[in-house]
């Protein structure tokens, strides 16, 4: 069969079989756009960076100074671990990027096939993480410096070249160290995803879960610079939902990871609510409790948190929320069934919470199922959110808020 008239995957297991063969080692980026008929070309090159700003892109769980643009870059301080992501879901192409790191043993990454939102007690989303990592670093069985592809936290992926794990792993050290840019072209095509690293194909993996999704650049301690961000799109091979990342629904973070920013400042709150990188951390004082209450109000709305209760004694039954009056959020009035889940969370465990909260009702999600539907419920037209301060050690991270009419 002639290779223009090849489906995607079809395509790919042509010119990237498993063995990673010189065909595939030396088969240059334009050679990969020219494989496809006039009819099947890839829509591009589009940029998915204007040079000018982050139109198209959307700040995930970092602060807003965190990505920024400067030069025809962007510039990503690292600080805190976050991701910035773009607007819209990609299914089939070819992205092609550069990078460089600015100090030795620099962090970064690449996510692609991403989930929209952190995952739950953690920074960084579900997807497929390709590697941005300076060469200070060094390479050891569990890691190099030079394109390492793997699935991160529920994602699956088969690696081209691994060690026993999901981990694939470059056939050749490509990459230069900081201060020099390196050039990646990344190709995800019906699960199959290859990396060439300054010209040369040096990994792969396949079957991955998701095949469709959003990409993502990660800050995750240490000033990167990304530039030349360009994008092929491929024709859609049709990825299912179980293979589809979910679309966002809109969730804006109210944690910068810095400091307590969007959140009132009183006496006592300092010195018992600390920031500490993508965790915000309340340390407590048993005898003199304060909440961490946001500066804006809200009407119709839903809060999502992750929270993790670090006491050895921790009653677990508390709801680490507080919406309105606190009177309201007492263990002798929240719902029974989610009182009852509350209890079930160990101390150390992280979890998620979600409240979907309107004038006369409120829906409860713990941990991805539903405890609590259309409650009946008595509030004020405007109300604040609030973290509690439970009297014992505790941990919140990932805190979205979406509003809705």
């Amino acid at each position: 069969m002639p290779i223009k008239t090849l489906r995607p995957s079809r395509w790919l297991k042509l010119f990237f079989p498993l063995s990673l063969s010189l065909v595939c080692f030396s088969l240059c980026f334009s050679d990969a756009v020219n494989a496809y008929s006039e009819q099947e070309s890839p829509k591009g090159p589009v940029p998915l960076f204007n040079g000018k700003n982050l139109d198209g892109w959307a700040q995930v769980n970092c602060a807003s100074e965190t990505f920024t643009v400067r030069d025809g870059m962007i510039i990503s301080t690292g600080k805190p671990t976050g991701v910035l992501r773009t607007d819209r879901q990609y299914e089939n192409y070819i992205f092609e990027v550069e990078w460089r790191h600015m100090k030795p043993r620099g962090n970064a990454g690449i996510f692609v096939w991403s989930e929209g939102i952190s995952a739950p007690g953690v920074p960084f989303a579900k997807g497929v993480e390709v590697q941005v990592l300076e060469n200070g670093y060094g390479d050891t069985r569990s890691h190099t410096c030079h394109g390492d592809i793997f699935p991160i936290h529920g994602s699956t992926m088969v690696p081209d070249n691994g060690r026993g794990g999901q981990r694939s792993f470059p056939t050749e050290n490509r990459s230069k160290p900081f201060g020099k840019w390196n050039r990646y072209v990344i190709v995800c095509v019906d699960g199959d995803i290859k990396l060439s690293v300054n010209g040369k194909f040096v990994t792969g993996g396949r079957q991955c879960n998701y095949q469709k999704g959003y990409i993502c650049l990660e800050a995750e301690g240490s000033e990167c610079h990304f530039r030349n961000l360009k994008i092929y799109e491929l024709p859609s091979s049709g990825a299912d939902e179980t293979n589809t990342a979910p679309l966002v629904e809109g969730f804006k973070s109210l944690y910068s990871g810095l400091d307590l920013r969007n959140w009132k400042q009183g006496k006592g709150i300092e010195e018992i609510w600390k920031s500490s990188d993508w965790r915000l951390v309340c340390k407590s004082n048993e005898n003199q409790r304060r909440n961490l209450v946001s500066e804006k109000s809200y009407k119709n709305y839903s809060v999502q948190i992750d929270f993790q209760w670090n006491g050895k004694e921790s009653d677990t039954r508390q709801c680490p929320l507080v919406l309105g009056s606190d009177e309201g959020w007492g263990m002798k009035t929240i719902p029974a069934k989610m009182k009852e889940a509350l209890a079930g969370i160990p101390a150390g465990k992280w979890s998620r919470l979600r409240i979907d909260r309107n004038q006369s009702t409120q829906t409860v999600h713990l941990n991805g199922k539903t405890i609590a539907d259309s409650i009946p419920i008595e509030r004020d037209v405007m109300e604040h959110i609030a973290l509690r301060d439970s009297g014992q050690p505790s941990t919140f991270a990932s805190i979205y808020v979406l509003e809705s009419n």
